[in-house]
């Protein structure tokens, strides 16, 4: 079952991982300017 717990820590997860995929992105962008 999903617990409000188990929830917050999947949205913690995925809010990480696009945080770190739009870092990505930017260095890749201006390091390619």
């Amino acid at each position: 079952m999903l617990t409000d717990s188990n929830i917050s820590l999947i949205i913690g997860k995925c809010f990480r991982v696009w945080e770190t995929r739009a870092k990505v992105a930017f260095l890749f962008l201006t390091e390619g300017l």
